[in-house]
């Protein structure tokens, strides 16, 4: 597992986790059976129980405990904070906090801990893998003989997984593996969709390595010790003697020792090249404690080793021409509260949540879901994480989680600490790995997740377990007791205990991992479907189905699932669209032969039908754009509604899809995403239902603005879902607020294109866009370029110079280079010139407005003066030399032209 676990997409490939799970419960298995079996036996059966089996599995229970309705009398006496309300009136533009916590919050007294249990459960999962895994290990890998080959494993996997990640990062290509297509981003490293979760998993196996490095570091240094006892320096020939002894420490490697360096100066540069800044730190911290624990052994060679690793790595990281991207990612660190800020403001507002349910948390694998719920500022995406797992800890199990999490971090650096009193080369090398190996962890925690991927879970079980597993053996001096009658029940009932619970955590990841398989089917379909028919067919939609259903079978309260059901119906009604509109394509094709026109009109219309390739057909299905026609008609043309509403399909797919997005609103009231689908499909209801649709999609859009804050995407949707409604003070209230919080420049062109169909200009340019002058000026440049949006623009500047013009406090040089610019956007070249020229008066150094000034000069015929300013160009050399060039070229052909 942890040489297999790492290449299938970090072991979150489909069922790979469950394949992980069967593992561990097989060797709960026979573990169980060969303490049934072979009492007197003296091995792990005689090994005593730590307490830290009773803390993870403590909060195993508590983590059951959360999601099971057993838990709902203890909710309803001591309160969970309502996540609906937390955030006060910052959610809904139309909604007063009050009214919204009576109308759309859950009923709190009557539901368990978790604001949500199948998330809870799905944790579960996660954590009784964890836990099956490190017991397993605890008894298994206690000696050099049954650890070794994992440790070996580990560093080859290490080495590898660095060097793979090295070529993908050279290649540039942005797939996992080269192969594994990444539907919702990610920045991709070897085998990992996230680069951080890489760095975590690399300083695992950094660890790994340590060990090797720790017994070369060790063994020299007892021969250091011996020499230099037989030998009496003083202080200045110590001194003197330690470049020789690290000389001597040199010459004596062999071919393993550089083995072990090289893999080591491979992972190290691996971590780097991750550009994880979180990674980069950790690895410090690892290499630091690691130095300091050998150092009291042989310091000259943990000197030398260090400087090895350091000169090294760069060489390597120099090599590969990744030196810059590197490097900028260290420098980001020095300004880190400007870097990190959405992540510091955001622990702002979950920190203060967190301790409003210090006592119960709101349930294990929830941050998700209450997130949105407490979060003050917007964001482009929802944190699904809190990117740092104590705060993360603190949210979703309260004290009492963060406390048992504390004890085992604390156990395992005891443990470790107390093998490096051994005598023992392995004893002492394993206890420097292990604290390498949690010291990187608890560091990267601080920044990341990652030790949540099953592949990293894997390798920190397995290295944790085996520093217990000798700890207990070693330290605790019990190797020869024999185990009582009572004493091995125990350890039966604990390893039965836990088998019977990974058998359950086995079947539920099959309905997890099935909806996960399936949501990536459904994703790739839509993909697919704009690339052609053939594409298509990559896809087995009975298998989706099939797939699905067994998810809902396992699972039947699983949001997520219902939500997946929907999405295939809407998914298969824009198939249906597209062939319908493909085939109209087709038969226009055929049929223009046919037709008395000319020749002429025959191409140009055969050059219309043809640019209606599989791309286009297939963007023109989309809901939202049917929504916006349907709207239209009903305000304008009812029998072109009712003919929409009639279409084959719409009954079939869209009222089951319909049915679907309710039912996992039931089942999930804390998502937004769910009722802005129900907004969208509301208008597609029967016909009898047609005159209260608008009502009901009103409903869902305000109860999707009561659910989330941060996300802008929600905003955007239920903007563009009222302006299609013809609710434009709705529409322009909420993309108001979509614009001025960090947003996709989609929705900036989206807005742009929808409400220069459907809304005055004055009112777009004055209430939607944010009355700011340099970012209206970039509206103007990003979506107005076309000669047909040329009179749209025209009336845009007109009111960029009133806003100038009307700004106080501005100063005349900022006017002036603002006005000008604003000017350019029109081809007004003489304006443009009078406005540089007064900007010249007011500033001489040479500056990037200087070229398009001389551009200015150019088109006004003012051919000398655009030379001069052209001249005063060259002079910087921040000016491009072939943009000066060209335009110089222009100049001259033009003088030419006029002496002619």
């Amino acid at each position: 597992m942890a040489f297999l676990s790492p290449w299938f997409i970090g072991g979150n490939y489909p069922f790979t986790r469950t394949g992980l799970i069967a593992g561990s419960g097989l060797a709960l298995l026979l573990i169980a059976v060969e303490i049934v079996m072979v009492p007197r036996r003296s091995s792990h059966k005689s090994v005593k129980i730590p307490w830290i089996w009773w803390v993870l599995l403590l909060g195993v229970a508590f983590t059951a405990f959360q999601a099971s309705p057993l838990s709902s009398s203890v909710q309803a006496r001591f309160g969970t904070q309502d996540v609906a309300g937390f955030a006060g009136d910052a959610a809904s533009p139309s909604v007063a906090p009050g009214d919204r916590v009576a109308k759309h919050a859950p009923n709190l007294s009557q539901r368990p801990i978790s604001t949500y249990a199948p998330a809870t459960r799905s944790k579960l999962v996660d954590l009784l893998y964890g836990v099956g895994l490190f017991v397993c290990a605890t008894l298994v890998l206690r000696d050099a003989r049954s650890f070794m080959p994992v440790l070996a494993s580990l560093a080859v996997v290490g080495v590898l997984v660095s060097f793979v990640g090295v070529l993908q990062i050279l290649s540039g290509d942005s797939r996992v593996l080269w192969m594994y297509e990444l539907l919702w981003g990610g920045g991709p490293f070897a085998s990992f969709v996230n680069s951080n979760n890489a760095a975590g998993f690399l300083l695992i196996c950094f660890s790994a390595i340590m060990f090797y490095v720790a017994k070369v570091v060790l063994r020299f240094g007892e021969h250091d010790q011996t020499i230099s006892g037989n030998r009496n320096y003083g202080k200045l020939g110590a001194r003197q003697t330690t470049i020789k002894r690290i000389l001597r420490a040199i010459s004596k490697l062999q071919s393993h020792h550089l083995y072990c360096l090289t893999a080591i100066v491979v992972v190290t540069a691996g971590v780097m090249m991750t550009g994880s800044r979180s990674g980069m730190l950790a690895l410090v911290a690892s290499i630091v404690v690691s130095g300091l624990m050998l150092s009291r052994s042989s310091l000259p060679a943990v000197i030398g080793l260090s400087l090895a690793l350091v000169v090294c790595s760069v060489v390597v990281v120099k090599y590969s021409e990744q030196s810059d991207r590197v490097s900028g990612e260290i420098q980001t660190l020095t300004d880190f509260s400007n870097v990190g800020a959405p992540r510091l403001k955001h622990w702002e507002d979950a920190i203060p949540f967190g301790f409003a349910n210090v006592l119960l948390g709101t349930g294990n694998g929830t941050y998700r879901y209450v997130s949105p719920g407490f979060q003050k500022q917007l964001t482009v995406t929802t944190f699904a994480h809190a990117e740092n797992v104590y705060i993360e800890t603190l949210v979703e199990t309260g004290v009492g989680g963060v406390l048992l999490l504390l004890l085992c971090i604390s156990y395992c650096f005891y443990a470790s600490l107390s093998l490096f009193r051994q005598t023992e080369f392995y004893d002492q090398a394993l206890a420097v790995s292990g604290m390498a190996c949690l010291t990187g962890q608890v560091a990267i925690a601080t920044l990341d997740f990652g030790i949540y991927q099953p592949a990293n879970s894997t390798a920190m079980a397995l290295m944790m377990g085996a520093v217990v597993g000798r700890h207990i053996t070693i330290v605790a001096g019990v190797r020869a007791q024999q185990p009582g009658a009572f004493s091995r029940f125990v350890r039966f009932g604990v390893v039965g205990l836990l088998l019977l619970a990974t058998c359950w955590a086995g079947y539920e990841s099959w309905g997890i991992e099935s909806r996960r398989s399936a949501k990536r089917s459904i994703k790739l379909l839509n993909q697919y479907a704009s690339e052609g028919p053939r594409k298509t067919r990559q896809i087995s939609l009975a298998a989706v189905k099939k797939q699905l259903e067994q998810a809902e079978k396992i699972r039947p309260d699983d949001s997520g699932v219902q939500l997946l059901f929907g999405d295939l119906q809407v998914s298969l009604y824009r198939l249906q669209k597209a062939k319908e509109m493909s085939e109209n394509v087709r038969e226009q094709l055929e049929g223009l032969n046919e037709l008395d026109i000319s020749v002429d009109e025959r191409k140009a219309l055969r050059e219309q039908l043809e640019m209606f390739d599989s791309a286009t057909i297939w963007n023109s299905t989309a809901v939202s754009l049917i929504h916006q026609q349907l709207r239209a008609s009903q305000r304008t043309a009812p029998k072109i509604a009712k003919e929409i509403l009639g279409a084959p399909g719409i009954k079939e797919h869209l009222d089951k899809a319909y049915n679907r997005f309710r039912q996992a609103d039931d089942l999930c009231p804390q998502l937004a995403s769910t009722r802005v689908r129900l907004a969208q499909l509301a208008a597609f209801r029967s016909l009898s239902q047609a005159e209260d649709t608008f009502k009901e999609e009103e409903n869902h859009i305000e109860v999707a603005l009561s659910r989330t804050i941060p996300k802008t995407q929600t905003l955007f949707n239920c903007g563009l879902l009222a302006l299609n409604s013809g609710k434009q003070d709705l529409a322009v209230e909420l993309w108001q607020k979509c614009l001025r919080q960090p947003h996709l420049y989609s929705h900036e062109r989206a807005i742009v294109e929808f409400c220069m169909q459907m809304m005055p200009m004055r009112r777009l340019y004055e209430e939607v866009f944010p009355q700011d002058a340099k970012y209206l000026l970039k509206i103007a440049r990003r979506y107005m370029s076309s000669k047909d949006l040329m009179l749209p623009k025209k009336f845009l500047v007109l009111h960029i110079r009133r806003l100038i013009n009307q700004t106080d406090g501005l100063e005349e040089l900022e006017k002036n280079l603002l006005l000008a610019q604003a000017a350019g956007q029109i081809d007004d070249y003489p304006e443009v010139a009078k406005h540089y020229r007064a900007v010249l008066s007011l500033a001489s150094s040479p500056a990037p407005w200087r070229y398009d000034y001389a551009f200015a000069l150019f088109k006004t015929k003012q051919f000398d003066e655009a030379v001069r300013q052209l001249k005063v160009c060259e002079l910087d050399p921040s000016f491009r030399k072939n943009r000066i060039k060209w335009l110089l070229d222009r100049i001259r052909k033009e003088r030419s032209k006029r002496t002619s």
